[in-house]
């Protein structure tokens, strides 16, 4: 019998084989090697909760990926329901699925699983997403992510002040995690990669697209993709409403430059990260319309070179997740 592992995330704490698992999670929770005129209903794959659901309800067995691979359509019916028995039956298409990682391989995309536990280690709570470049980034989050944030349309001092935390972030040890909007993010990743630091680009589509190669044009240094989108996915408005969700989560302090009140990502990501409660949000005073707002939400005011100081002193370089810089005293989060 192959090795076991226990799957982290998605079906924690079912024991499962890492291979079958993996195998099993990319036929039935992607679109990849889908035949191109199939019917999108007919062939809906499975999303993080049924993803989840369906694992659960096969905890019992020693090899739960190796029952959805192998098990024909009426042994599928004695431990699923219908719908589900009837979904996982049709989304089986080993050959070309084995294609079409092939292609991504050659390109330099990897598909990364829930099972492989990188993606729940990095705050990204999907059954697959896709990566390229520097995966050693992905390991290091969000122990040491530094979200930054802000206005497409930003005013040069409030570029300015995106570059200079950019360069502190690099100079520091901190990852900067980015959305790789024009603006803010654009101003911010470049200038940390420009001095040698690490960016990871969260995107709202697919990898292997005109948008994601023209971002990454001309870049130099140590940088990752990474999307839960196919990678042939184009822009859509759900995918960024995820990916915003994302920033937050992979980071262990976001920094806001230049908010927007009730409307735009960067005021939707603030707001759900602070409900959420799990990454503290600084907001630079005097760059945006909702900074008053988002600070009475919860998030921290700050400004300045003391301001670039408090979200690059948040977590050491080298600390565990969730620990913060002594030289920040809890009495100065209000």
């Amino acid at each position: 019998m192959a090795h076991k592992k226990v799957a982290q995330g998605l079906g924690g704490g079912v024991a499962v084989d890492a291979g079958f698992l993996r195998w099993a999670t990319l036929l039935l929770c992607t679109k990849l090697g889908l035949p191109p005129d199939v019917s999108p209903a007919a062939l809906r794959p499975f999303g993080e909760k049924a993803w989840n659901a369906l694992l659960w309800r096969l905890s019992d067995l020693p090899e739960p990926g190796d029952f959805l691979l192998t098990a024909s359509e009426d042994k599928l019916m004695t431990r699923l329901p219908v719908a589900d028995a009837l979904r996982v039956a049709s989304l089986r298409r080993g050959r070309r699925l084995a294609q079409e990682l092939e292609a991504l391989r050659t390109r330099g995309i990897e598909v990364l699983t829930a099972g492989d536990g990188g993606l729940v280690r990095c705050g990204l709570h999907e059954p697959v997403a896709y990566a390229y470049g520097a995966r050693d980034l992905l390991e290091a989050l969000p122990r040491q992510g530094v979200a930054i944030v802000g206005a497409r349309d930003a005013g040069e001092e409030a570029l300015k002040l995106a570059r200079k935390l950019g360069v502190a972030c690099a100079e520091r040890g901190r990852i900067v995690v980015s959305g790789g909007a024009d603006g803010i993010d654009s101003a911010a990743q470049c200038a940390a990669l420009n001095v040698g630091g690490g960016v990871v680009f969260v995107l709202p589509y697919g990898l292997d697209t005109r948008a994601a190669w023209s971002l990454i044009e001309g870049l130099t240094g140590r940088y990752l993709l990474l999307s839960a989108a196919h990678p042939a996915a184009p822009f859509s408005a759900a995918q960024a409403m995820q990916r915003n969700r994302a920033l937050y989560a992979m980071a262990s302090v976001a920094a806001v430059i230049g908010a927007k009140e009730g409307r735009g990502g960067t005021w939707a990501g603030a707001i759900e990260a602070l409900r959420g409660g799990q990454t503290p949000v600084m907001v630079f005073e005097g760059f945006g319309a909702g900074d008053a707002a988002l600070c009475e939400a919860g998030a921290r005011s700050v400004s300045g070179t003391a301001g670039i100081e408090a979200v690059v002193a948040w977590v050491t370089a080298c600390g565990r997740e969730g620990e913060r810089d002594e030289r920040i005293e809890t009495s100065e989060w209000v």
